[in-house]
């Protein structure tokens, strides 16, 4: 039995003090974000009268496009924190996340800082002391409403009034002069006598909402809290025996895969786990993987393929469909497609990796280049054509040898079915169309025609044209035989139609 030993209920109390102690200084702050907040809609409107003030106001000397582009963007500054009110509006009452609320109130005040400050170079009256005068009082006039509405957050009156100042201390210095150099030191000693202001007055909201929270009435607020916090601390211990559940479903899942999965630790690349799915593949069991590396194994055809994963990894964190080449236990090749992450399991870092065996699909790719290399090099040799027919689409396929036959180079044939049908002589159109539709609609096995095609050069040759159709989803092939001189045929072509389809049943239809 130990000693001093403390019941758990015990414990749940002690630690929910504390954390109710923290959340003391979190409640101050939103505090503070909610008295920011509550500003917001009478400040926005007193901004965007004065911008209306002080674009009539120099109307008369400032284009019109740049008072309405700046009047514009102050608009968008007005709408968009009014919509951040309204969103505020929804969540003020509740213990709401301070920081994404700071954070957005910060980044608008900068914006809209920046906004105000542009007019010293959009619409800024230049040469007109007067006006200038306005202008810097003006700003002056609305950076102390600002500091006031704007001090409960730290750092919020400096977002915005830091780029006014920086905007029109340049744009002053740049007027030159007495006047110019005397608004750039009166509004640089201003923007200083504005930031103590600020930080003494944040400081003063600060202590006053901490003192509020030490009334009674808070203090049942935080009573609610504890409240919330053990509720909380309840469901912590329902998902926690979710996450078991989950990690039993993981289990099954790992267990079951076909694919191949292991589980590496990171620091020494020692083998934790296996699945069947790796057994199976590479014909390593448990006892031989766990608790060496797979450099050990010597499971790598080709180490740089381990390096290329280690870099990635390190690199992004995750290996996504990356081709490696390993090594089974029997010394065969297996192709695996190899997935991979780095999780943290049990406080270490581990690598997850997946491997799927695409051994037997990288020989068919292989076999099918390898035939359509060699159907390429026949129908070079023999000078033979192909066509590709696709309904869909009316385009045609049109091969290397086809182009030639009619004094073409490849590729200048354009892909299309009339590419066919506007070469031939207009007396042999009709019986050479009639030839190829009695084939494929009256269910002829082949045919044979004759029929005259123009060449590049303008010369008509004589072709003879052999087909052979069949059922659908089967291939489909046609013989073409050219020549220039009569009764003599030099070359042959061979051209096919897939899948049973034909350019002209669309012009039939």
């Amino acid at each position: 039995m130990l000693r001093g030993a403390e019941r758990p209920d015990e414990r749940c109390k002690t630690n929910v003090e504390i954390e109710t102690n923290n959340d003391v200084g979190n409640g101050i702050l939103r505090e503070q974000i909610r008295l920011a907040m509550e500003q917001l809609p009478t400040a926005q409107g007193a901004s965007l009268t004065v911008a209306l003030i002080l674009c009539y106001a120099v109307r008369d000397i400032v284009p019109y496009v740049n008072i309405f582009g700046w009047l514009t963007l102050v608009l968008l500054t007005v709408l968009s924190e009014i919509l951040l009110y309204h969103r505020f509006s929804k969540v003020r009452e509740d213990s709401f996340a301070k920081g994404p609320w700071k954070n957005a109130y910060l980044i608008l005040a900068l914006i809209a800082g920046s906004i105000w400050g542009l007019s010293a170079a959009i619409i800024f009256p230049a040469g007109n002391p007067e006006l200038i005068s306005l202008f810097v009082l003006v700003m002056g006039s609305i950076a102390a409403t600002i500091t006031i509405s704007h001090s409960p957050i730290r750092f919020a009156s400096m977002a915005w009034f830091g780029p006014v100042v920086l905007f029109y201390m340049i744009r002053s210095a740049m007027e030159g002069g007495e006047f110019g150099y005397t608004i750039c030191l009166l509004s640089f000693l201003y923007l200083l006598t504005v930031l103590s202001y600020s930080s003494k007055h944040h400081r003063s909201i600060t202590s006053a909402v901490a003192l509020k929270f030490k009334n009674l009435e808070l203090l049942e607020e935080v009573r609610k809290v504890n409240d919330s916090l053990c509720m909380e601390i309840a469901e912590r211990k329902i998902a926690q025996e979710t996450l078991r559940e989950s990690e039993v479903k993981f289990r099954l899942a790992f267990l079951t895969s076909p694919d191949s999965i292991i589980l590496n630790r990171v620091h020494d690349g020692m083998c934790l786990d296996i699945n069947e799915g790796f057994t199976k593949i590479t014909g390593y069991a448990r006892e031989d993987a766990i608790g060496k590396t797979s450099v050990e194994l010597n499971i790598w055809d080709n180490l740089k393929d381990r390096e290329r994963l280690v870099a990635a990894l390190e690199r992004e964190g995750f290996v996504e469909n990356m081709e490696a080449r390993f090594r089974g236990k029997d010394g065969r090749i297996i192709i695996g497609l190899v997935s991979a992450r780095i999780l943290h399991i049990d406080r270490d870092d581990v690598i997850l990796s997946i491997s799927r065996d695409i051994t037997a699909r990288n020989r068919a790719e292989m076999a099918l280049r390898e035939s359509e290399k060699r159907f390429a090099l026949a129908m070079e040799a023999s000078k033979d054509g192909l066509w590709d027919w696709d309904l869909n689409t009316g385009k045609v396929y049109y091969s290397p040898g086809y182009a030639a036959m009619l004094g073409y180079a490849f590729g200048e044939i354009a892909a299309h079915s009339s590419s066919w049908s506007d070469r031939i002589h207009p007396e042999d159109k009709d019986a050479a169309l009639k030839a190829n539709m009695d084939c494929i609609d009256n269910g002829r096995d082949d045919f044979e025609v004759e029929f005259r095609m123009q060449a590049k050069n303008g010369e008509w040759r004589w072709i003879r044209l052999r087909g052979r159709v069949s059922h659908a989803g089967e291939e489909r092939g046609m013989a073409l035989d050219s020549g220039t001189g009569e009764g003599g045929w030099p070359r042959q072509e061979r051209t096919g139609l897939q899948d049973g389809r034909h350019p002209y049943r669309h012009h039939r239809a």
